[in-house]
């Protein structure tokens, strides 16, 4: 009958808004995500900043990979590398589109290889 749809529909739709709104809600980072427009992006915005940071410049500045996590905005732990063998790990946030700010660092972290893990840590007050 229609009121028997009308339930299995409604029972539907609330399962499936849960179940996306559950994975939503996780707040952990995505798997590793090889290097993209959008992150070469936001890495050239950061570029400046990074080598201010450091206190020195950067021969390269080329994303490998990255993973994200959405929050009230997005924060994105980024593999960069900055010369033949060094990379630095470098964690920044990016707010909300609606507040008009761009991205900044929150976590920079140099002397790293290739093989080392993007780990996922508080930046302390030592970092900043």
């Amino acid at each position: 009958t229609q009121s028997t749809w009308g339930l299995l529909a409604r029972r539907f739709i609330v399962r499936t808004l849960f179940r996306r709104f559950h994975r939503i809600m996780t707040g952990g980072h995505s798997a590793f995500i090889p290097a993209d427009a959008h992150i070469a992006e936001v890495v050239s915005i950061v570029k400046n900043a990074a080598e201010a940071r450091a206190g020195k410049h950067f021969h390269k500045f080329t994303p490998i990979r990255y993973t994200r996590q959405i929050v009230a905005g997005v924060n994105y732990r980024i593999k960069i590398q900055t010369d033949d063998h060094e990379y630095i790990h470098m964690h920044v946030f990016k707010p909300l589109p609606y507040l008009n700010q761009g991205p900044e660092i929150t976590l920079l972290e140099e002397n790293k290889t290739l093989a080392d893990d993007l780990d996922v840590r508080a930046p302390d007050a030592e970092s900043m």
